[in-house]
């Protein structure tokens, strides 16, 4: 997933902490970690630093698909569940991970 910055509501640049130059685009990649989840992460397009941000267990990632399908639904039986599994959601999810936290080294799998 390709983001760019100007398209979102939030602030217009992002510089790197490694190199200072401002990231252009933030493609979101994701990768194998320990413990059953998923990292997150976007890298530098200038010199490749890695800023991790999301770890999402494989229970958080099932729970997050029916969320998002819950919400497509939008009746009032929906919004019970929708707040049950949101609930448990943020159980599963950790704001960021460390290089140890990654499968064998592998940067990303799709």
């Amino acid at each position: 997933m390709t983001v760019n910055l100007s398209e979102l509501h939030t602030p217009k640049s992002l510089e790197c902490d490694n190199c200072n130059k401002i990231i252009g685009k933030v493609t979101v990649k994701k990768e194998r970690l320990t413990k059953s989840r998923n990292g997150y992460y976007f890298t530098c397009d200038k010199c490749g630093y890695k800023y991790p941000f999301a770890a999402i267990s494989d229970e958080g990632e099932r729970l997050l698909n029916k969320i998002n399908g819950i919400k497509k639904s939008k009746t009032r039986k929906d919004k019970s569940k929708l707040e049950r599994y949101m609930s448990m959601y943020y159980k599963e999810f950790q704001s960021n991970y460390t290089k140890e936290d990654v499968l064998n080294g592998k940067r990303e799998y799709t």
